[in-house]
């Protein structure tokens, strides 16, 4: 054989040995790019579920929390049926503090609507109840209207205490 000859056959052998190294390294290593690549898809999946899920309980629960406080005639409602039976209200009393209820429950609507727990918004609010209060000194007797304001205070301090026990 000639030396070129032995040359063409190392460089033959070379590249056999390099092809028998290339074909062993890859059958014994995973296939990363295709498993991983099935594996991050995967959890991407998973995880655009779960979001999208969570979106829509989000959304739902702040519907049915809307829907728990009912419209604003029927706020109005309730507020002149307990504001007659503790504060003993006359037919007369009932029928004004029934329009002066409903009057500000539908300002309030507005604000339940806007939603946010913002300084904005509480002081709106806080802005109605001190109007309907005014109105409601003017209707009430003095007894009554003392009466009210205890019942409220009380109410808040309840409402104050419920947000305490979330957080």
């Amino acid at each position: 054989m000639t030396s070129s000859g032995v040359f063409l056959r190392i460089i033959h052998l070379s590249n056999a040995a390099g092809l028998a190294y290339q074909h062993l390294v890859c059958q014994s290593r995973p296939r990363y790019n295709t498993q991983t690549n099935q594996i991050i898809m995967k959890s991407n999946i998973v995880t655009l579920i779960l979001s999208v899920s969570l979106i829509l309980i989000s959304i739902a629960s702040f519907a049915q929390r809307g829907s728990q406080l009912g419209t604003s005639e029927e706020r109005a409602t309730r507020q002149t049926a307990r504001m007659k039976e503790t504060l003993k209200l006359s037919p007369e009393q009932e029928t004004s503090v029934s329009d002066i209820n409903l009057k500000y429950a539908k300002q309030m609507q507005s604000v339940i609507e806007t939603g946010g727990r913002n300084l904005k918004t509480a002081r709106e609010a806080k802005s109605i109840m001190k109007n309907k209060d005014k109105e409601l000194k003017e209707v009430l007797d003095k007894d009554q209207f003392k009466q009210y304001l205890t019942i409220k205070e009380e109410m808040m301090n309840q409402l104050k205490e419920r947000r305490r026990q979330r957080s």
